[in-house]
């Protein structure tokens, strides 16, 4: 310390201009494994949702951070060809931790030179979570609406005009169950074709941590 006096209410009081204070650091598994958590418990998660935790007495909370609220954006076009199997999107997924409840939203730009493929899309969630996510797609072919509850099942077709956009908002919440994992966007095409459907680098997922 400085070896200035501490403040007279603090129990505890560092003094320093050089450095800081290290509080706990651990996974979201070692944290959870902390037998009987004291009320105001405080520690650091260095792994899933990353950031400060406290014990409430009853759950850990997050303190808010960057990992409060997450936007994942596509860096690059990715494309699929000749398949109607829904496939992980190399880029849009957020990672969520057991008991939380995250509102899901974004943007989605799919394209192709064809308007045979079109496209579908789903959301896979943890086992255990509860998921109600809205989708709205916009594009000269016409306009379609669909609600996604259940993981890994495709919306209904989302159709692409030739050499055209679908352009695909979405909305919703996920409430997780106890198990930690992955909000993770997939798609495809909606029927197998050469003709490549991509979906575009400005698509984006953004999740906000409620609770």
């Amino acid at each position: 310390t400085t070896g200035n006096p501490a403040g007279a209410s603090a129990i505890l009081d560092v003094d320093a201009t050089d450095k800081g204070i290290l509080i706990p650091r651990m996974t979201t598994a070692q944290r959870d494994a902390i037998a009987s958590p004291a009320t105001g418990l405080l520690v650091y998660v260095n792994d899933l949702t990353t950031g400060f935790y406290y014990y409430d007495g009853i759950k850990w909370i997050p303190i808010f951070s960057s990992s409060t609220q997450i936007i994942k954006t596509k860096p690059a076009d990715q494309s699929i060809t000749s398949s109607a199997v829904l496939t992980n999107d190399n880029d849009l997924f957020v990672a969520v931790q057991s008991n939380e409840t995250w509102q899901v939203e974004g943007f989605l730009d799919a394209t192709s030179t064809s308007a045979i493929p079109d496209v579908k899309i789903a959301f896979t969630i943890p086992a255990g979570a509860v998921m109600l996510i809205g989708v709205h797609a916009i594009s000269g072919a016409g306009t379609v609406s669909a609600v996604i509850t259940a993981s890994g099942t495709a919306t209904v077709n989302l159709p692409i005009p030739a050499s055209g956009d679908q352009i695909i908002f979405f909305s919703g919440i996920v409430v997780n169950g106890g198990t930690a994992g992955n909000i993770q966007l997939q798609w495809a095409q909606n029927s197998s074709n050469a003709t490549a459907t991509t979906l575009k680098k400005s698509s984006f997922i953004k999740s906000i941590l409620v609770k």
